[in-house]
């Protein structure tokens, strides 16, 4: 540039000239924005645009140089707004163009682009050199702007991991996967193979990154542990290296392993709502009320589960409704482990009826009320409390035997008769459950005589023993007014004139006829004899049994139970209504679930306060020894022959009428099946039974004489001879008048004194053989005469034959008794005495709280016609 040419010039002007001519004539690779921004920032001097816009100042912006660090876990990324070239270099300056007419300008000196430089070149940084990171970028600020806020974020390594294993759940049909995974630290987000991987970690925690190391020995001791749990306790699958497979109890187990070392294992869901434990329901957990009414007590209360209420009567339902042993569910995906023992308790409760959401007491379950309570919290009012002091005092009355009876009691007598007077001042029902023989009569009459003075009582019997009723009244009670209802002409007169001292006797017949009237009357007592009489809730004389009024109610029944649990409910129904619940609540409780152990001691519970029961084998040591001997009866070939063909056309019969049952379960049909096996058990004692035409002898008659010849022989025995079928025993008569051998006989025709008549008779020796049927004679008399006892033909029910053999092993017999039964080979009678050894269970042992809700079913009935 030529001197003097261009004096109007500054510096910046020649500086730009400069440039431009070099950035022509050189070669350089910058632009000529590059040249004139730097010069031209700060003079207004820089013009922009064409047309309108033309001759418009343009804006310069200088940015300052700065490096900005980011960390992301494992490095730390380094950047600046400045660039290095090829060769490594930085340039003085740097112009962007940021829009129309608008410009960025970063001016640097030599310190600032060797620093930026540098770092630069370096790219990423180390996370485990954080320090000597923060150290450098100390040293340089304020001679560069530093963007760190990043990198305040990572932590240098200060934390150890504890070995905390998260247990990861996803829902599989009817099943779970689970996979067990090491943590580096609490709420991280990083999920490893247990001991194994990256010692050294980066985990983020609430927007903080840490640098962790894992501790290998705890993951590892962990991870054993929770394994050996999972296949050991919750039965798990193994499906590799820290994967199993569980079912939903088994999950259960592993929730509440998980909860109960809360540090060491966590559970996580990936998939789904997660299922929540929230650990054990102890007795301090729960808090209960009971209120008194006149005929029963309110009982609610409140649970406290995790920090939360929840109803007693939710737990009650819980409790019901849960399909796991040890586990509730208390909400949607909650659960709650429930011991055994508070479980049951829980479950007594639930036995009880509910009306806005309390549960109703009948003043009869106060004592398993009480055994629950005293395992629980509770607050009661001053009733409950005064009614408890009732029964503590009812239950310590110890009751003189009225001296007007005119008989000594045996020690077990006695306490029989002291239980009754118990339960009646305490209030509530009693079922005297006494061995046949054993003397519940008396025991009865001592205990109406106690009570006489309070008005006039009422004894319903079967026909075939009323007459027993009256003499052994007049025997042993002389000052009691006995009545027997079926011989007065004008009942109606006879009930309402019925006062204090009066018994007035019944049979079930009347009880049904003259119901009407015997229910107007407030009776004192109420006495059921043979109760099971009244088992089917359904007929008539049980329906008319529940409507009578009386202070006080008695059962007596050597067999409370004799087919299946329903009639166990309806005696109940009698003496203590409301103690079992409703029919509906006992039949889901106790009959339509699979019988269990905890359902077998919840209804002992129920019902042992008010079941007395004592066997031969317990008070009566000096009673003689009862030998049962099972005969075996071979038919002929004939026999055989046609017997084999009812049989198959029977069980063809059967299978097809099974096919309709299951479709159809009606009752016609079930009576079908029994009236089927009839024909059966008849053609088992003899053909003639069921063919008229049979001409040949029937072998178990044959057999029956050969026995009798060797028991009569001997002039010191005699024999009762039982049979279902009366037609039976008429084929038996002609063969004891061909051998003359006097006999007496009784059957449901018989009229009630002639009954009387033919036991007496029997009893005094005038006749050593008794042929009776057992419906008739099975209950109900005194037939000690007898040491022999045959049974010609089997019942369904064990505890039928028993009442029978007990007609002669019973109190006042000296000698030894031997039962015979008569059985036939390869016929139903075989298939029946298999039927005993499961039904026998039915009459006895629920009274122990052991006995299973059984009946007969399609598959024993079928079983009864298949071949051998």
């Amino acid at each position: 540039m030529m001197a003097g040419k261009y004096d109007f010039a500054d510096f910046s002007d020649i500086a730009i000239a400069n440039g431009l001519y070099q950035n022509r004539h050189e070669n350089h690779e910058c632009s000529d924005i590059d040249i004139l921004v730097p010069y031209l920032y700060g003079t207004g001097r820089l013009l922009y645009g064409n047309g309108e816009t033309q001759g418009n100042e343009a804006v310069i912006i200088q940015e300052k140089p700065y490096l900005k660090f980011d960390g992301d876990g494992n490095h730390i990324d380094i950047s600046s707004n400045l660039t290095v070239d090829a060769q490594d270099n930085i340039p003085h300056h740097i112009v962007r163009i940021t829009g129309p007419g608008e410009y960025s300008l970063i001016k640097t000196n030599v310190l600032q682009r060797d620093i930026v430089r540098r770092f630069l070149l370096m790219k990423i940084f180390p996370s485990t050199a954080l320090n000597s990171l923060r150290k450098a970028i100390a040293s340089i600020k304020g001679i560069i702007d530093i963007y760190d806020e990043n990198i305040t974020k990572i932590q240098q390594l200060e934390y150890m991991s504890k070995g905390i294993m998260a247990v990861r759940i996803s829902p599989a049909p009817n099943i779970f996967d689970i996979e067990i995974q090491a943590t580096a630290i609490e709420d991280g987000t990083g999920r490893f193979p247990p001991a194994d991987g990256e010692k050294t970690v980066f985990d983020d925690v609430h927007g903080l990154t840490h640098c962790i190391e894992r501790d290998f020995t705890k993951e590892h001791d962990n991870y054993q542990v929770i394994d050996s749990f999972l296949v050991d306790t919750a039965y798990a699958e193994r499906c590799g290296f820290s994967k199993y497979r569980l079912s939903e109890e088994g999950l259960l187990n592993l929730l509440e392993f998980v909860y109960e070392h809360k540090d060491k294992y966590f559970a996580e869901w990936p998939e789904r709502t997660p299922m929540k434990f929230r650990g054990t329901i102890s007795a301090e957990d729960i808090d209960i009320q009971v209120k008194s009414n006149v005929e029963w007590f309110s009982v609610e209360g409140i649970v406290r589960i995790g920090g939360m209420k929840h109803s007693l009567e939710s737990l009650i339902r819980n409790c019901s409704n849960s399909t796991f042993q040890n586990y509730i569910k208390i909400s949607d995906d909650e659960f709650v482990r429930i011991s055994d023992k508070l479980k049951k308790h829980i479950a007594l409760l639930e036995t009880f009826p509910t009306e806005k959401k309390k549960k109703k007491v009948p003043k009869f379950q106060m004592g398993a009320l009480a055994n629950v309570l005293k395992k629980l919290h509770y607050h009661s009012d001053k009733a409950y409390t005064s009614f408890m002091e009732k029964t503590k005092s009812a239950f310590a009355l110890h009751a003189e035997v009225p001296s007007m009876l005119n008989a000594t009691l045996r020690p077990y007598q006695k306490e029989g008769f002291q239980w009754l007077c118990r339960l009646n001042a305490w209030g509530a029902g009693a079922c005297l459950a006494d061995d046949m023989g054993l003397g519940k009569t008396l025991q009865m009459l001592a205990f109406l005589l106690y009570k006489a003075a309070e008005g006039p009582s009422l004894v319903v019997a079967p026909k075939s023993v009323i007459q027993n009723w009256m003499s052994e009244a007049k025997r042993f009670t002389p000052t009691l007014h006995t009545i027997l209802l079926n011989e007065e002409a004008n009942r109606h007169q006879v009930i309402k004139d019925s006062k204090k001292d009066d018994v007035v006797l019944c049979t079930y017949g009347l009880l049904t006829t003259e119901g009407e009237l015997l229910e107007k009357k407030e009776w004192n007592v109420i006495c059921l004899d043979e109760a099971h009489q009244i088992k089917n809730r359904q007929t008539a004389a049980s329906h008319t049994a529940m409507q009578l009024h009386a202070g006080y109610r008695v059962i007596l029944t050597g067999t409370p139970l004799q087919n299946n649990l329903s009639e166990l409910w309806n005696l109940f129904q009698f003496i203590n209504p409301g103690l079992l619940n409703t029919w509906p609540v006992f039949r889901d409780s106790f009959i339509a679930v699979p019988p269990d152990e905890e359902h077998r001691e919840m209804l002992k519970d129920l019902t042992q306060p008010f079941i007395l029961r004592r066997t031969k084998h317990e008070v009566l040591q000096d009673l003689p020894e009862k030998t049962i001997l099972t005969h075996m009866v071979e038919q002929t070939d004939k026999e055989l022959e046609v017997y084999e063909e009812m049989r198959r056309l029977t069980e063809i019969k059967f299978k097809v009428k099974k096919t309709k049952a299951e479709r159809n379960e009606a009752k016609e049909l079930r009576m079908n099946f029994f009236t089927e096996l009839m024909k059966l058990r008849q053609a088992a004692c003899s053909m003639k039974l069921v063919y008229a035409g049979w001409k040949d002898q029937s072998s178990k008659i044959e057999e029956l004489m050969n026995l009798l010849d060797g028991i009569v022989y001997n002039e010191e025995n005699n024999v009762i001879i039982f049979s279902q079928f009366t037609s039976f025993l008429e084929m038996v008569k002609p063969e004891f008048k061909k051998r003359n051998w006097d006999f007496l006989y009784l059957d449901g025709q018989t009229p009630m004194d002639k009954r009387k008549e033919i036991v007496a008779k029997f009893q005094k020796g005038e006749s050593r053989i008794f042929l009776s049927s057992l419906k008739a004679g099975g209950l109900g008399i005194n037939l000690t005469a007898a040491n022999y006892v045959i049974l010609l033909d089997p019942w369904w029910n064990p505890a039928i034959e028993n009442q029978a053999m007990d007609r002669a092993h019973r109190i006042g017999q000296k000698r030894e008794v031997t039962v015979i039964r008569l059985i036939t080979c390869q016929t139903i009678e075989e298939k029946i005495l298999r039927l005993h050894e499961r039904k026998q269970e039915l009459s006895d042992e629920i009274l122990d709280g052991t006995s299973d809700s059984w009946q007969l079913t399609y598959e024993d009935i079928l079983d009864m016609v298949s071949p051998f």
